[in-house]
């Protein structure tokens, strides 16, 4: 997803504030989280965020330094659920997020899954 604001930005607290609405659905929901990791890039500077259940704080791997106007958004999301009740709960928390901090996106693109169970060829 691309991101852009007419004013500047804190990348780290949008990215906090959209994890924390993806975790309070996800809790309302009794919805565990296996991996749920989120970064803001822009050409010079990125932040990154991890979450591994609902019950832990976001760890930030990076920060990012500078406020921003234009970033890319990365969600990587490794969830206990289907990949529709996946998308509506990333998607709200996304619209609400952005609607906070006066950020329009477009760009857009969703990849939801749930992968096969794995064939290990020697068992």
């Amino acid at each position: 997803v691309l991101l852009n604001s007419k004013e500047p930005h804190d990348a780290n607290i949008f990215i906090t504030e959209l994890m924390e609405h993806i975790k309070k659905d996800l809790i309302n929901r009794n919805i565990e989280i296996a991996h749920l990791k989120i970064y803001e890039i822009t050409d010079n500077d990125f932040a990154k965020a991890s979450l591994t259940s609902i019950y832990d704080n976001i760890d930030f791997n990076k920060k990012m330094d500078e406020n921003v106007s234009t970033a890319r958004l990365i969600i990587n999301a490794r969830i206990n659920t289907s990949p529709d009740i996946l998308k509506d709960v990333v998607e709200d928390a996304l619209k609400v997020s952005c609607s906070i901090n006066n950020i329009l996106t477009s760009d857009y693109k969703v990849e939801c899954f749930k992968p096969k169970k794995p064939k290990p060829k020697y068992r």
